[in-house]
């Protein structure tokens, strides 16, 4: 059945475009009319004589399944048929009797069964016919080509059509007499319905065709009786055979009129359409569209004389519930979705005839949307087309397709098929906005057609399901993308009903069906600078949208049964939204959609308005807006429940610290005091009002302890504080104008102005008792308002302002300013490891994020009034060390020299590792009292407690130590699984003790064993969590520590503080590693983030550092000396990397002393060098080699060539010495050294001497390491084709090293050496590649040894030229002597 249908639709595509007629090239145009576009340039090449088919071929060829087959096929037939040269007579009889018998085989190939025969004839049966009525032979303008067809097949005919009608009656009849063609007859079910399939196919061939204009009234009629035929015979011709009646009455209708149709239906459907039958099936769904096509047809052309046949209303609202037989209009209707594939059943689109109408063109808007437009008024029954379309909608699609499954349906996916594809067709009508929001996209369709079609199925259950709704996503994507592109922006209205229509159903809808319809509708698929020159025609738009949500959070909590979930999925929404806002358009175009989402987040969260009484606004002020939306809360509810508070109250401060905290941090502070001044006045505005903080509400207790005047205490102080830091920030700003200090107090003031907001919370829940609550809450209220007092004194003392507020202190002692860095790092520290920093508190939302923020700016700043000479306050140790303390781990801190010593075997057991650890915990306890943060007076006593926690080996005189009150103290008593184990069996062995008893007594052991287990996987839960906490306080210190080492401030620091930096982050860094390694753990991924911090600041800060070369040697050997330590306890790549970088460190710490960094670096990596090359169970890795000649490569020559070359000698297998060999040919590498002749002018005196020192190690090795080159390559071990080629290397990096010093006896006496071992190695090898490199090493000792030679003969030529200039000379200057002296001689004789 499928297969026919498909057979059927495939048939259609061929016959669905017909054009007008053309003047030339008439062939051509008659095929594409029939073919469509992939057909027609097939039919193009067939007009050339080569692609031409023979003609008796073409008949086969038109069942071929391959429509580029079937078209060459039909386009050759008709060529060779119309085409020919015919002008003569003879041609002309050929033709003619050619085109007699193609008709009757188009005709008879209907009812063949063969592959795709009823397409392909079909098809160019209707060109076929379509040109032998309009054209005749060449030079024949009396009569066309049918004519000739029908005086050559004999017979007398009035018209041609009742000719061909003869001829198709003949070929398809099913009573065919028996003759010589047929001897017995049509006896098989298969035959009667090929010929059945046949008519059908040949009926739609003629009517598409349009030759039935000259058809007589008896012509039509049979036609229609054949089609009716069809339709009673069997129900799978129902659908195709009302298709083409239809087809075949609006043929009617468009060249004869409505009169003819009308005596048409008159004369063959006299009884066809009879409301009153009872039959089952009488009526159906295929007969209902036809009859509302026939008076489509009747509204179409305005012809109010319709038949009575189809006089009746039959699509009316009260139709739909009506019976027709034994089921409703809309059950009928909805039964359609059984045979739905990739269509819907002709009843449909026969509705939409009859509801709407082709749209008039407007001029310069062009169409409506989509097309069409829902008709004024119908042909009968009072019911509109609106109010129609609103009942298929409620009445069929949302009772019957989007509910159980329809019978014979295994689930309800044709259904919900069928439903998005009339959604879809819905959409091309020009609707009103306010149908789209409450009927085609109520909530039960959006959520079950679109949010259960599209969201992400669950894994492992409802498989049919999921690959059912796998099946309908394609539609349903495609509905949403034709919806986005068809509303333009003419249609702003639409656009936002539509998307209030989606968020009613699921307010998470683009999220849920992973799509961005929603933001596409709302005008976020641009760009954010056409979306900013746009934002005038799309700010309307988004305030309504922004209402809508707000009206949807309060219509949600004004209702009986609250819908938390509901409330809190829209104020997500909101948030959303906003922030999508601000991320599309500048700063100033978002300002009204952020400032109204929250005021109103702030009003819900914050506010009690029982007693708020409305007034009158005048301005768009932020009190303003916040009086609009007390207001709009008000109307539906006093007070918003806690927990939808505590989610505004969260949101609030996530929007408060997106628009604060943005990747442009310039003017930051700025912002914030703008943004933090609007809010503070829209409370003060409210509060006017009567509106009244809902944490100073107190449920009518008497009892509680915290009153109205106490809440309100903790806000009015905050807001004295800050205003005395405003003032502050005033009074230095009139004397130093953009100065350090004016930056630093008015970072300061943003500081604790984030912390005063933060006094604002969603109050207390209505069920709990509100005593309980207010105790916690009090808490924060105290540690914020501390801070505040903290703070203040801070700026105070920088400010140089007593504490009574009055005078100058600048002629006061400097101590106390000194220690303002001191006390600032303690309050940012304090902060960032509290709840206040952390994000502990659900209602915070966002606020823990700006809060850190602030703390870090105001600490920059801080280091930025330190650099400047004028202040007193100075980046020291101690403040240094608070830092260190608070990213570093406890352990790490209580390092000391006797752990750092011991042996490699201790660290190798995991069980005496814990049990260092458990040590370390235990001496660290002061450290832990120093990184401790609260701010209550009971914090020793939770420390203490804390200790104990921790401590596995605690004795009982500890934990005595702790209260006794104290119920958390139970959850730490752990008896020994062993001892517990022995204690049970000592009672199971005791004889003395009754059998009921023991059975009792093994109850209880149960018992007590698995309570006792209970509380161990409780504490390690709760030491889990804690370490959890602990980390992430120390991810939020880090930034303070690296701002220390930035570029801007690391030349404050002194040798000491930074040697004194090294060590505690590097014992941090292997610790969390080592823990890594050995169990991974909940905390892996925060142990990793601090791995990764504590790399960089190592390696990219510290190790930077601009040092004097005046450090203590002895110290920094004793931190080398820790470093090694540490180096071997992880086998790691980037920890060994790390390690080594620290070593070159603590060189250049000393490097202005003389050779002090000479000897430090090579009391290290001698020792580490032999050890790596010799011991088998060595943790040094040869990257600490590498980076120390990466990175300083006249240290390394100077340090390494010795140990190296004994390395080469003494290794423990041939991969460590060609390893070494590697090495030490780096380290001669010629392009890596500043040879003499090209030391740059500006190195210093000692640099020079440094590097000439290195390079006469390099010369003075050079024999010791040709020689090893020499015993290598004749090693017997050395048999991998690699270790060859990577000695080979080194030995061609060598011989560079040796051109730069021709001249050198004793060095290139000794490179003659190699030339024995490398041709024994040519000989020997069997690989082209070694051959290759040995042949080129040989030639390079050969080239090399004749340029030695010549630079010998030259420097020995100099050298006796010289001692002749210097004999020469000295001749000279004996001869003048003599002439001096005779001159005197003959002077004295004349005196």
């Amino acid at each position: 059945r499928n297969s026919q249908f498909k057979s059927y639709l495939e048939s259609l595509h061929f016959f669905s475009y017909f054009l007008q007629n053309r003047q030339q090239n008439i062939a051509i145009y008659e095929l594409n009319s029939v073919m469509g576009k992939e057909e027609s340039k097939d039919a193009e090449m067939a007009t050339d004589e080569g692609n031409q088919m023979p003609f008796m071929d073409t008949f086969y060829s038109l069942t071929s399944d391959d429509p580029s087959e079937r078209s060459l096929a039909a386009s050759s037939l008709l060529k060779h048929v119309f085409f020919q040269s015919n002008t003569d007579g003879v041609g002309r009889d050929i033709a003619i009797k050619d085109g007699t018998y193609a008709l009757t085989r188009l005709l008879n190939g209907l009812c063949s069964g063969r592959a795709s025969a009823r397409q392909g004839y079909a098809s160019c049966l209707a060109s076929f016919l379509k040109i032998s009525f309009k054209c005749g032979a060449d030079g024949d303008s009396e009569q066309v080509w049918v004519q000739h067809f029908m005086k050559n097949a004999g017979g007398h005919f009035e018209n041609p059509s009742e000719f061909v009608r003869k001829q198709f009656t003949q070929s398809t009849s099913l009573e065919a007499p028996k003759g010589e063609g047929n001897k017995s007859g049509w006896g098989s079910k298969s035959e009667e319905k090929d010929h059945q399939f046949g008519k059908l196919f040949g009926v739609l061939a003629i009517v598409r065709s349009g030759t039935l204009s000259s058809a007589t009234p008896k012509i039509l009629n049979g036609y229609v009786t054949d089609l009716v035929a069809l339709y009673d015979a069997k129900q799978l011709f129902r659908e195709p055979s009302t298709h083409a009646l239809r087809e075949l009455f609006s043929a009617v209708a468009a060249f004869s009129g409505l009169e003819s149709v009308g005596k048409l239906i008159e004369d063959t459907l006299p009884t066809f359409f009879n409301f009153n039958s009872k039959k089952e099936n009488y009526w159906t769904a295929e007969k209902m569209g036809l009859y509302l096509h026939l008076q489509t047809l009747y509204m179409n052309g305005n012809d109010g004389n319709i038949p009575k046949q189809i006089h009746k209303a039959l699509l009316t609202k009260k139709n739909l519930n009506k019976s027709f037989g034994t089921r409703t209009m809309k059950k009928i209707l909805a039964n359609t979705s059984s045979t739905i594939n990739t269509r819907c059943n002709l009843v449909w689109d026969a509705i939409w005839s009859y509801l709407s109408e082709v749209a008039e063109k407007k001029k310069g808007k062009g169409k409506a949307k989509g097309g069409r437009t829902l008709r004024k008024t119908l042909i009968s029954g009072d019911d509109s087309p609106t109010a129609i379309i609103e009942a298929l909608v409620d009445d069929v699609i949302v009772e019957n397709l989007l509910a159980d499954p329809i019978k014979g349906s295994k689930n309800n996916t044709d259904g919900r098929h069928l439903a998005l594809s009339l959604i879809q067709q819905m959409c091309q009508i020009d609707l009103s906005a306010t149908f789209y929001i409450h009927f085609i996209f109520q909530p039960t369709v959006v959520k079950t057609l679109f949010v259960n079609t599209l969201q992400k199925g669950s894994k492992g259950k409802q498989n049919d399901k999921k690959k059912n709704n796998n099946a309908l996503k394609p539609l349903a994507s495609q509905i949403l993308e034709d919806l986005v592109q068809s509303l333009g922006k003419e249609n702003q209205q639409i656009r936002i009903c539509v998307v209030k229509a989606l968020l009613r159903g699921n307010p998470s809808f683009d999220q849920d069906t992973r799509t961005e319809t929603v933001s596409a509708l709302l005008g976020f698929e641009k760009s954010k600078s056409s979306m900013t020159s746009e934002i005038t025609n799309l700010e309307s738009q988004w305030i309504e949208y922004l209402h809508f949500l707000m009206d949807q959070v309060i219509e949600r909590v004004s209702e009986k049964d609250v819908e938390i979930n509901e409330a809190i999925k829209y104020i997500d929404v909101i948030h959303t939204f906003v922030k999508r806002i601000m991320r599309s358009v500048n700063a100033d175009s978002s300002k009204p959609f952020v400032h109204r989402s929250l005021m109103f987040f702030m009003v819900g969260a914050f506010f009690n308005l029982g007693e708020y009484e409305s007034s009158a606004m005048d301005d768009d002020s932020g009190g303003a807006i916040a009086r609009t939306m007390a207001e709009k809360i008000k109307t539906a509810v006093n007070c918003i429940p806690y927990e939808i508070r505590v989610h505004m109250s969260s949101r609030f401060f996530s929007l408060f610290s997106d628009i604060v905290v943005v990747k442009q941090r310039d003017n930051m502070s700025k912002r914030f005091l703008e943004e933090a001044g609007i809010v503070e006045g829209a409370i003060k505005s409210i509060q006017d009002q009567g509106a009244v903080l809902v944490n100073k509400i107190n449920d009518d207790d008497d009892n509680d302890e915290r009153s109205n005047d106490e809440g309100s205490n903790a806000m009015s102080r905050a807001m004295q504080i800050c205003n005395e830091m405003e003032a502050l920030e005033k009074n230095i700003e009139d004397s130093e104008s953009e100065s350090s200090k004016t930056r630093t107090i008015s970072a300061m003031r943003c500081f604790a102005s984030c912390l005063k907001l933060q006094l604002m919370h969603p109050g207390q829940p209505e069920e709990i008792e509100s005593e309980a609550f207010d105790e916690d809450d009090g808490d924060l209220s105290d540690d914020i308002l501390e801070i505040l007092s903290d703070i203040f004194e801070v700026a105070s003392s920088i400010a140089g302002v007593s504490d009574e507020g009055g005078g100058d202190s600048d002629d006061d002692d400097s101590e106390g300013e000194q220690n303002s860095l001191i006390s600032l790092v303690g309050i940012c520290l304090g902060t960032l490891n509290s709840a206040i920093g952390g994000g502990g508190v659900k209602s915070q939302g966002g606020a823990s994020q700006m809060v850190r923020e602030f703390a870090n700016i105001t600490w920059k700043h801080a280091l930025a009034l330190a650099r400047d000479e004028s202040s007193r306050i100075s980046l020291d140790a101690e403040v240094v060390s608070a830092l260190i303390e608070a990213v570093a781990s406890t352990k790490a801190l209580a390092q000391g020299e006797e752990e750092a010593n011991e042996e490699d075997e201790d660290m190798v057991n995991i069980k005496a590792d814990d049990s260092e650890e458990d040590e370390g915990e235990e001496m660290a306890l002061s450290f832990s009292n120093a990184l401790s943060t609260g701010f209550d007076s009971e914090d020793e006593d939770e420390i203490i407690e804390n200790s104990n926690d921790n401590d596995d080996d605690a004795t009982e005189e500890d934990s005595n130590e702790v209260k006794s009150g104290d119920a958390s103290n139970d959850m730490n008593i752990e008896l020994e699984p062993s001892k517990l184990e022995n204690m049970l069996l000592q009672d199971a062995d005791d004889e003395s003790v009754d059998a009921d008893m023991l059975e009792h007594h093994e109850g209880a052991d149960g018992a007590l064993a698995r309570l006792i287990k209970m509380k161990q996987e409780m504490r390690k839960e709760g030491q889990a969590k804690k370490e959890k906490v602990e980390l992430a306080n120390k991810l939020r210190c880090f930034p303070l520590l690296e701002s220390v080492f930035s570029n801007k401030h690391s030349h404050l620091l002194s040798n000491q503080v930074v040697l004194m930096t090294i060590l505690p982050l590097l014992r941090t860094r292997t610790e969390f590693a080592r823990s890594i390694n050995r169990s991974g753990g909940d905390s892996k991924g925060e142990k990793e983030a601090i791995i990764t911090k504590i790399t960089s600041l190592l390696e990219t800060k510290v190790a930077k550092v601009k040092l004097d070369g005046l450090a203590n040697a002895d110290a920094c050997r004793t931190v080398a000396d820790q470093i090694m330590i540490q180096m071997k306890k992880v086998e790691d790549t980037a920890h060994c990397n790390c390690c080594s970088i620290l070593l070159l460190l603590l060189a250049k710490a000393v490097g202005k002393q003389g050779d002090e960094d000479v000897k430090l670096t090579k009391s290290i990596y001698s020792d580490s060098v032999k050890e790596w090359s010799t011991k088998n169970s060595t943790k040094i890795r040869v990257n600490l080699f590498d980076e120390l000649v990466s990175r300083n490569q006249s240290l390394a020559r100077s340090v390494l060539t010795s140990p190296l070359l004994d390395a080469c000698k003494e290794g423990r297998n041939i991969y460590t010495k060609v390893e070494a060999f590697r090495i030490l040919s780096t380290i001669y590498n010629v392009s890596r050294i500043n040879i003499k002749n090209s030391t740059e002018d500006s190195l210093m005196e000692e640099e020079e001497t440094k590097e000439s020192s290195s390079m006469a190690a390099l010369e003075y090795n050079a024999p010791a390491f040709v020689s090893l080159f020499v015993v290598t390559l004749s090693d017997v071990e050395l048999v991998e084709e690699k270790r060859i080629k990577a000695i080979l290397e080194s030995v061609k990096l060598f011989i560079n090293f040796a051109c730069t010093l021709y001249g050198n006896t004793k060095i290139w006496d000794a490179v003659e050496t190699l030339e024995p071992p490398i041709s024994n190695l040519i000989e020997n090898c069997s690989s082209t590649s070694l051959d290759n490199i040995g042949r080129s090493l040989s030639q390079m000792i050969e080239n090399g040894i004749e340029q030695h030679k010549a630079k010998v003969v030259e420097l020995e030529a100099e050298a006796k030229a010289k001692k002749a200039s210097r004999k020469k000379a000295k001749s000279n200057t004996s001869s003048s002597a003599k002439k001096e002296k005779k001159k005197l001689k003959k002077k004295k004789s004349k005196k």
